[in-house]
């Protein structure tokens, strides 16, 4: 009877190990550098999944679902790149084909309405990983000036006042005018490093580092009035997938009319809410890992097999 259930365990064991393996595989870069399809859902209010990984250097043809209402969009910014699909009706579906040739994380959104989809919560993480299946080392930037050091505003600057926590911003959202110089002071009263990067209207942009229990300052000016992403990147990707982002609305300058948002203006509604388990970014499709389950898979099958025998 032992024997039995020993020989039972055994053989469940490798299958759910080889089932592992397969279910890796799926994530993995396609053989020869093929182009690897990625579905995307966009509807109110969410984009789903919310973490994305996604090979470097390959050609990734994005199938933007949206099963929504109103038209959407898939923006991914960071890493000195930003870039927007085209809108995508609702209840109709488009590819959009991107290549990202830089590893690192990045930030993805829906830009429609001029933030207001993302203020909703249509937003999330790109992964995207080196041949070696994992993201780069990570490294902070170097220091935001404190404020005693940053010197005077520039003239007519907007100041901007963001507490930053382990995980978030506040406020959640800001708004400014495009041409008008913004000072963010930038109060970190968290455990960790953080710092912003902001995405939107084809613009890639970051302050400084803000370490634990100090503030600092980075002026920024928007040149383009509408709607912007503003996230922490340390981590990467990590504490964006906490929800550590903003929406920025940048108004046009006085007497200038407001660039149509795409669909009537909505009331803001409580953000989507987080992934519920953070993804080990890399484990899942790194090489060694693969071996090292295929191991296990492969000797707990085949003593199953050799006791079976006897």
């Amino acid at each position: 009877m032992r024997r039995s259930n020993l020989l039972t365990c055994l053989l469940a064991l490798g299958v759910l190990a080889l089932s592992a393996i397969a279910t890796t595989m799926v994530v993995s870069a396609s053989p020869n550098d093929q182009p690897r399809t990625v579905d995307i859902d966009l509807a109110e209010w969410s984009i789903n999944p919310k973490v994305v990984t996604v090979p470097a250097g390959t050609a990734i043809r994005f199938n933007l679902k949206n099963g929504g209402q109103f038209p959407h969009n898939l923006e991914i910014s960071g890493n000195g790149i930003a870039v927007k699909s085209p809108n995508v009706p609702g209840g109709q579906t488009q590819v959009w084909e991107q290549t990202i040739a830089r590893p690192g994380a990045y930030a993805i959104w829906c830009s429609v309405g001029n933030g207001r989809h993302l203020e909703r919560g249509m937003w999330g993480t790109l992964m995207v990983v080196g041949a070696d299946g994992r993201l780069p080392a990570f490294s902070l930037p170097q220091r935001a000036p404190e404020p005693a050091a940053a010197g005077p505003a520039p003239a007519g600057a907007q100041t901007v006042n963001l507490s930053l926590v382990d995980w978030d911003f506040n406020p959640k959202v800001v708004t400014v005018t495009a041409g008008v110089p913004v000072r963010f002071v930038m109060a970190n009263t968290g455990r960790f490093p953080h710092y912003a990067e902001i995405g939107g209207m084809g613009v890639n942009a970051a302050s400084g580092n803000v370490i634990s229990q100090t503030t600092g300052v980075w002026d920024y000016t928007f040149a383009q009035p509408g709607g912007y992403i503003l996230w922490c990147p340390v981590g990467n990707g990590t504490h964006l997938m906490r929800g550590m982002h903003l929406t920025v609305y940048v108004n046009p300058p006085a007497g200038q009319a407001p660039a149509a948002a795409g669909q009537p203006a909505a009331q803001p509604s409580p953000i989507a809410q987080m992934p519920a388990a953070l993804p080990r970014s890399g484990e899942a499709t790194t090489p060694l890992g693969l071996i090292a389950l295929s191991a296990v898979g492969l000797a707990t099958l085949l003593a199953g097999l050799w006791l079976a025998r006897r």
